[in-house]
């Protein structure tokens, strides 16, 4: 992490590059997150992911947790199973637009386009992440958000 005069606190991803050393691959401001997932393999990879960037996450195991943790905190960004029991990741998304509207929503499914197209409501999520997906599709959505401080 570095810390830059008169800007936030920014986090960054490197990885080994032969002799060379670390080579930067990206740097995002120091943000919040919250994983929703009822499986906690999910939670534990996207956490693990999402921590190598450098940005804070937190976990939730259903929708009525997530919210919960959401009142009084600063979370920047939710990434948020479409299937879950109790409250499913649109209800959920919905919730969080309207109390919320300037947090990030991340959809993360393993359902059939189509099927998710005609669950969505416009314009509650801000991007849907189909399992099975590699790490760089996450990056390129973080990256798209331009976050600032």
């Amino acid at each position: 992490m570095q810390k830059i005069a008169g800007e936030a606190e920014t986090s960054t991803l490197a990885r080994l590059s032969g002799r060379r050393g670390p080579e930067v691959v990206r740097e995002f401001p120091r943000k919040r997150v919250l994983i929703v997932d009822d499986n906690e393999n999910i939670r534990e990879m996207l956490s693990r992911v999402l921590s190598w960037y450098g940005l804070e996450v937190n976990e939730a195991s259903n929708g009525l947790d997530a919210l919960t943790l959401l009142t009084g905190n600063n979370f920047r960004l939710v990434l948020t199973d479409l299937q879950m029991p109790g409250m499913d990741g649109v209800t959920l998304a919905g919730k969080i637009r309207k109390k919320w509207p300037a947090i990030r929503i991340v959809l993360v499914t393993g359902m059939d386009r189509k099927a998710v197209e005609r669950k969505l409501k416009a314009g509650c999520v801000d991007f849907v992440l189909y399992k099975p997906f590699a790490v760089n599709e996450l990056e390129e959505i973080m990256a798209s958000f331009n976050w600032k401080p």
